[in-house]
């Protein structure tokens, strides 16, 4: 399924892009079948000695209570391993550049298992710094002039469902923001079956497979992952906000298919005219990453 909306979808963290060359498709990694492996991916990229390691988990805020349960998860996980991550409504990205030159690839990918190391909940300092982290992230978006207008439009397509597509979630449910929920959100989702490694580089499945095999300190995720399905909202809406005298004003309108010609279609009619047009896209579950 897929979805397609000329609005902000509120992906939490800071993003780059893991593609390859145009036409060049990922190999897949099939590592050993047990419980402690992780599925691979390897993206040929011309750069010699600099691999972008990525370890996608196939959980996000739709996954959670409340949506922030699932980001500041994301976000505390990124940290104790020196990593940056992306946490969106069904998949939570974590990456680093591992350069060949100074440190193996092995260590590399070492660095990014850890964030299936769930051992240890969330202390208070950790979280109370992720608060503050999270409120900012709000003060932010809240000041971005098209917010209103995105958000209306994406809960006219949506309908309830939209609250599980803002990943920052609201500050009147905080008080579910605990550390026992964090922790329990990390057992049920974050294990070895439920993650994909991707290395964009110059690299060979060979180089990569060894190293996603059996680990026996990473648990299975207590829970498999979830049947997603979105249903639209009754309403169709056009929003439309006026700024301030002599300033641009913002139109939002949300859209969504399962049909991938019609997608693409969309967004290319977004990228002629994108001279003063945001667009955003994301794939909803209903496949593999």
């Amino acid at each position: 399924m897929t979805f397609a909306a000329g609005l902000i979808c509120g992906c939490a963290g800071h993003t780059t892009s893991a593609r390859g060359k145009q036409g060049t498709p990922a190999t897949t990694v099939e590592p050993s079948l047990g419980d402690t492996a992780i599925q691979g991916a390897v993206i040929p990229r011309p750069t010699p000695e600099l691999v972008r390691l990525s370890l996608w988990v196939d959980a996000g805020s739709r996954d959670s209570k409340i949506p922030q349960i699932a980001t500041v998860a994301g976000w505390i996980a990124a940290q104790r391993n020196a990593l940056q991550t992306l946490v969106g409504p069904d998949g939570t990205e974590f990456w680093l550049y591992c350069n060949l030159t100074d440190r193996s690839l092995k260590r590399c990918v070492e660095q990014l298992r850890g964030v299936l190391d769930r051992s240890t909940a969330p202390d208070q300092a950790e979280l109370s710094l992720q608060l503050g982290s999270l409120a900012e992230a709000r003060r932010r978006r809240a000041q971005a002039p098209a917010s209103a207008t995105e958000l209306r439009s994406l809960q006219a397509l949506l309908g309830p469902e939209a609250a599980g597509f803002i990943p920052l979630g609201s500050a009147v449910q905080d008080p579910g923001l605990t550390s026992a929920a964090i922790a329990q959100f990390w057992i049920d989702h974050y294990g070895p079956r439920r993650s994909l490694v991707v290395a964009a580089g110059d690299l060979k499945t060979a180089d990569l497979a060894p190293l996603l095999d059996e680990d026996p300190q990473h648990r299975r995720a207590r829970k498999s992952r979830a049947a997603r399905s979105v249903n639209p909202g009754r309403e169709t809406l056009l929003d439309v906000h006026t700024s301030r005298r002599h300033e641009p004003g913002w139109i939002s309108i949300a859209t969504w298919t399962t049909d991938p010609t019609v997608n693409a279609a969309l967004v290319d009619l977004f990228e002629v005219a994108r001279d003063g047009i945001q667009v955003r896209s994301l794939s909803l579950r209903g496949g593999h990453l």
